[in-house]
């Protein structure tokens, strides 16, 4: 009987450890879905505090653009460039945004690349000699806009953000 009781408390003891380390894991896991959980809506804040400034800078850009590229070369040029410095600062931001493995990342990834395009793109029509030259670009301009809109649907899609409306961002 003697041996019998050592049992019980040596099961008892072990049981007693079982429990506790159930109980860690078990904080442990609520801790980190709770941290996850408020992480991917601080991924999101920080994408629309990049795209904010972004969308309010790039309206007016883009009507000056249009208004210009059929008056003035100087001014449109002057446009293009306010334009690549608006997208080049919204890719910089997004850049530095810590996006979890996933969707997000690739959306973003994807979205990156689409504006470097166009960045480009505005970059081969800041050499165009001619208004004409320049207002031959309108189609391309057009696709790689398209494109970038798109990326950005998707990225606000796996950052469970509403779609953009009306901007670009």
């Amino acid at each position: 009987m003697g041996g019998s009781r050592g049992g019980d408390a040596s099961a008892s003891t072990g049981f007693l450890i079982v429990v506790a380390v159930s109980l860690v894991a078990a904080i442990l896991l609520i801790l980190a879905v709770v941290y996850n959980s408020g992480k991917a809506k601080r991924i999101a804040s920080l994408y629309t505090a990049v795209a904010g400034p972004a969308n309010q800078a790039q309206t007016a850009e883009v009507n000056a653009y249009h208004r210009d590229q059929r008056t003035s070369l100087a001014a449109a040029k002057k446009d293009l460039a306010n334009l690549i410095k608006t997208d080049t600062t919204f890719e910089d931001g997004i850049v530095a945004v810590d996006f979890p493995p996933g969707a997000g990342t690739h959306s973003a990834a994807r979205l990156v690349n689409a504006d470097r395009a166009l960045i480009k793109l505005f970059r081969q029509q800041e050499k165009a000699t001619t208004l004409r030259q320049l207002q031959s670009f309108d189609r391309r301009d057009q696709s790689a806009n398209a494109l970038v809109a798109a990326q950005v649907q998707l990225t606000r899609l796996a950052l469970g953000l509403p779609a953009a409306s009306g901007q670009q961002f």
